[in-house]
């Protein structure tokens, strides 16, 4: 239910991007969204009713699978028609949606057949709808919809560090509570999301403070202080090449092993969160030499 009012409240922001982009239907900036109570026998409220154009969209949103779902649709298809005809006045064409967000396998069916009656709705999986246009839409309810689609973690984790940059830390900090809540419906790219900010991007604490930065600080004691501090920061750049790219080649390791500068090894921290590649990262380490 905590995700239901989730996302209600973030579509209810963009509904026009939604619709167009998640839905697949040619929406009109105009897009409404109506709040609409149906009664039969009891009020019942559909989780999202937009009117966009000559349609009227339904959408229900499910985190889990639920075996009378056609049953439940078919009953608001009814009860949206007469909606429609008495409370609009006007004719539009009522078209139905659920959007699973859930992490188990869909396992729903969208139609009905019985006697001369065809009933058939669509339902979207959200793991396997392509959102990658949503990063590009300013708001940060668009982005925050993505995190839930076909997107890879790093590109999830790169864009949240981006629109950070113009966020005050009660800004920065009630965005990211919301991403981490729509991210416990993808346990994976959670757990990835929350080590990168916290070991690599240095959010919420900063890399000084890190079991990884600690750990070898504590190895290096020995060799003295700045000793440490170059083996600890060096440890954790490792670290993140092996999570992000598995299997880091030997002259990367030996270039960053002969790096002697905590400030340049700041600079290939950054650099390695941010690259999409291996050859990126070399290239840079080469030119810092």
């Amino acid at each position: 239910m905590k995700y239901d009012l989730t996302l209600k409240d973030i579509i209810g922001k963009v509904p026009a991007v939604f619709i167009r982009e998640v839905l697949g239907i040619d929406a009109k900036e105009d897009a409404v969204v109506l709040h609409v109570k149906l009664q039969y026998p009891s009020y019942r409220e559909p989780d999202l009713v937009f009117i966009s154009g000559g349609n009227l969209v339904h959408v229900e949103i499910q985190t889990v699978n639920d075996n009378f779902m056609v049953e439940r649709m078919l009953e608001y298809f009814v009860l949206l028609l007469r909606f429609s005809k008495e409370k609009l006045k006007r004719e539009l064409n009522i078209r139905q949606f659920v959007v699973y967000i859930g992490n188990s396998k869909l396992d729903m069916k969208n139609f009905f057949k019985n006697g001369d009656l065809t009933y058939k709705f669509n339902i979207l999986d959200m793991r396997e709808v392509k959102c990658e246009s949503l990063l590009t839409e300013p708001s940060d309810e668009a982005f925050l919809l993505a995190s839930l689609c076909n997107i890879d973690g790093d590109t999830i984790c790169r864009e949240f560090l981006k629109r950070l940059q113009n966020k005050d830390e009660k800004t920065s900090k009630e965005f990211e509570t919301k991403l981490l809540n729509l991210l416990n419906l993808r346990p994976t790219l959670y757990e990835y999301f929350k080590y990168i900010t916290s070991e690599v991007i240095k959010m919420p604490i900063p890399v000084e403070d890190t079991p990884l930065f600690k750990e070898g600080k504590k190895e290096g004691k020995k060799e003295g202080k700045r000793e440490g501090i170059l083996t600890a920061t060096k440890n954790l750049i490792l670290e993140t090449l092996e999570l992000k790219f598995g299997v880091v080649p030997s002259d990367v390791k030996n270039l960053i092993k002969k790096i002697d500068n905590p400030n340049l090894l700041k600079k290939v921290h950054r650099v390695v969160v941010l690259s999409d590649s291996i050859e990126e990262i070399n290239k840079t380490l080469k030119e810092i030499r």
